[in-house]
């Protein structure tokens, strides 16, 4: 009996020391993040529509394609225009299409933007950068029966509820590392649209949120 208890105590020991011991590991790997960020440069991922445009140009659907490609035109300017205030360290625009290219490390191939319609030619990119994107945001763990909870850092928080775990979609700006790997807690690696069921955030206020809880965090650490 008295060995079982022993067995039962190291195992449960052991399960609290490992799960520590991953702890301190996303705290060390959030600061070493938070302070490569500072000195590095965040590159936001743009789409153009391309594949869609092009389909419906082929189908002879050329006055759909027009108002897509207007639409999408519209929608970077404002992303670009909304990162006017963000200070937290450099930031550079690049189309979805050259994702590849710098997945692969293929940086000559990969065309920056200043500004819509500036390009960014004196940038001489290597893998000290960060991606920025906008859209789902998958995975993020939610409950059933809402309670509330208070914002911390900045972050819009997982919502608290009573049941069973579900994986959910939310509207986002959200960072990833250079590899595209998704950044993970307690770095403050995104921020939700819709904060709130009755709150509706623009581009420009995600952005200014994103800034001020990446310039809180590196100031804890």
């Amino acid at each position: 009996m008295k060995k079982s208890f022993l067995y039962i105590f190291l195992f449960a020991f052991s399960a609290f020391s490992f799960s520590s011991d991953q702890k301190q590991e996303r705290i060390q790997k959030a600061h070493d993040q938070i302070v490569q960020m500072k000195q590095s440069v965040i590159l936001v991922r743009l789409s153009d529509k391309a594949p869609v445009i092009k389909a419906l140009e082929e189908k002879g659907m050329e006055q759909r394609a027009k108002a897509i490609k207007a639409r999408q035109d519209a929608l970077n300017k404002e992303i670009m225009l909304s990162f006017s205030n963000f200070n937290f360290c450099e930031v550079y625009f690049f189309y979805s299409d050259d994702s590849e290219f710098l997945q692969n490390k293929n940086f000559s191939k990969v065309q920056l933007f200043q500004s819509p319609d500036v390009l960014a030619k004196e940038v001489k990119l290597d893998t000290n950068f960060f991606v920025a994107d906008f859209g789902m945001l998958s995975n993020q763990k939610e409950q059933r029966i809402e309670t509330e909870q208070k914002e911390k850092t900045g972050i819009s928080k997982h919502k608290s509820y009573k049941g069973s775990d579900i994986n959910t979609s939310i509207k986002c700006m959200y960072l990833r590392d250079h590899n595209f790997n998704q950044l993970e807690s307690p770095f403050p690696f995104y921020v939700r649209f819709h904060p709130s069921p009755i709150q509706s955030l623009s581009h420009k206020q995600v952005v200014e949120r994103m800034n001020k809880q990446l310039i809180r965090f590196s100031s804890e650490n």
